[in-house]
């Protein structure tokens, strides 16, 4: 393990995102349902989560990309040429074919179109970019620090009060759905990587690769599974 820092960081950081987006889930959920006088407020917390969630997404691809190239010494430097598209690149055209299962599962993540709506998505908040926000069939324009300003002196506030109550509820109720589907997503998309990755570890000849085998079998293996289990038993007793 000593040999490879950067693998077993990079392990342990893509494992604290698993848990960010577990808990970004939890709190998002806790703020709409607690009672509140103030949903003006409770809007300014789902949207933080919401935005939270995104940049967590797109730092687990970025950081997977990192892990990928170090345990596989696939010779990209660190700091300024990683990024997933180099990484999937690197696997394609790599000598060993072995190298492909990982290159699979890497382009069907990239390729997945709620994956990839993440992504575009938080690219466009990034840059200020996103003036509306489009969630199932409802769109929600982007909440500014001047629009909040306006609401508050509204004579109206009132009724736009209950307007906001209906329209948080139906954004909540569409986001979350769609947020579990991606978190699953990952959930199974470390698994497969983690088998993959081992089952390559296994194959090779002995002297090679033997520290990683040894790291990702401790650091991600059991972990995996065990939170796996915790996943289902969770989504059983919420159904």
């Amino acid at each position: 393990m000593k040999q490879r820092p950067a693998a077993v960081r990079y392990c342990f950081e893509l494992d604290a995102i698993h848990e960010d987006l577990r808990w970004i889930l939890s709190e998002m959920s806790t703020a709409c349902d607690a009672p509140s006088g103030r949903p003006d407020l409770m809007r300014i917390a789902v949207v933080y989560h919401v935005h939270n969630y995104h940049y967590r997404v797109h730092a687990y691809r970025e950081k997977l990309a990192q892990l990928i190239n170090a345990v596989l010494d696939l010779g990209l430097a660190e700091k300024r040429e990683v990024n997933a598209e180099r990484v999937r690149d690197k696997l394609r055209c790599h000598d060993d074919p072995r190298y492909r299962a990982i290159h699979d599962l890497l382009s069907d993540l990239m390729n997945d179109p709620q994956i990839r709506a993440v992504i575009e998505r938080r690219t466009l908040l990034t840059h200020r970019a996103l003036l509306e926000y489009r969630s199932g069939k409802g769109r929600w324009q982007i909440i500014t620090a001047e629009r909040r300003a306006q609401e508050y002196f509204d004579a109206d506030g009132v009724s736009q009060e209950v307007q906001l109550w209906s329209d948080l509820e139906a954004f909540h109720r569409h986001e979350s759905a769609e947020m579990r589907k991606v978190v699953r997503r990952l959930e199974g998309f470390r698994h497969d990587l983690t088998k993959s990755l081992r089952h390559l570890a296994i194959m090779s000849p002995p002297y090679q690769h033997r520290w990683w085998y040894a790291a990702l079998r401790i650091l991600f293996g059991r972990r995996v599974l065990n939170r796996l289990s915790n996943v289902r038993r969770s989504e059983a007793r919420d159904g």
